[in-house]
């Protein structure tokens, strides 16, 4: 342009490609069930002859206690990675997590997922406060991608499909405003500044209902 060879910046007119959103699709109850237990069992290997036999994982209680703990509140896949043992408050029935811009919000825990937190702290060796609360095997911290590796890892067997960090925290909004959760709770425990995406699954929960009420709505199915 500064030699005279166009009169103008061209790249100005070229749009920046859309970023494609992903459909918010939570897990299903059964769905859920087949997970854990892909994390809770090995395959082995099948010999000649002999029936393929499993076995227990050794990190079995760890991933239950991770899978439990992101779909009942809703956490990042980094606040799960940045949790050390004192984050787990069971006194008050919370964990104290760091979200986005350092702050800190306090997310209630229920009583299963502090009895799976607790099983699983038994089997530590290093009980110590600062320490990670699901560290690596080499004791350090673990890192989100990490975390998405052993999501995946055994699920395909059991055809679970797109499991990633952040289905378990669509999953908790959904079925908190399903339940009957208030949107100004969910906005807080997942820590969003503005309603916008709690409204999106907002959204999603009415639709929901909506379908249901015509599934099995007494007016329709009774011909009334």
């Amino acid at each position: 342009m500064g030699e005279g060879i166009v009169d103008h910046n061209i790249v100005k007119d070229t749009q920046a490609p859309r970023a494609e959103k992903r459909e918010v699709i939570p897990f299903t109850q059964h769905g859920l069930q087949l997970l854990l237990q892909a994390r809770e069992r090995n395959k082995a290997d099948r010999r000649p002859g002999q029936k393929e036999a499993e076995n227990s994982r050794t990190t079995a209680l760890r991933d239950r206690a991770i899978v439990i703990l992101l779909v009942d509140t809703g956490i990042r896949a980094s606040e799960l990675c940045d949790l050390v043992q004192r984050d787990a408050d069971f006194k008050n029935h919370r964990s104290v997590v760091i979200g986005k811009g350092r702050k800190e919000r306090h997310v209630p825990i229920s009583p299963r997922t502090e009895q799976a937190l607790w099983r699983y702290l038994t089997t530590r060796d290093d009980k110590k406060p600062a320490a990670p609360l699901f560290a690596t095997a080499t004791g350090n911290r673990r890192d989100r991608f990490g975390l998405h590796r052993l999501l995946e890892t055994a699920v395909s067997r059991v055809g679970v499909q797109d499991v990633h960090p952040h289905r378990f925290r669509h999953t908790f909004a959904i079925m908190f405003l399903r339940n009957g959760g208030n949107v100004f709770a969910l906005q807080r425990i997942l820590g969003h500044e503005s309603l916008t995406m709690v409204n999106k699954y907002l959204a999603i929960a009415q639709t929901d209902l909506e379908a249901a009420h015509r599934d099995a709505s007494p007016a329709m199915n009774w011909a009334l």
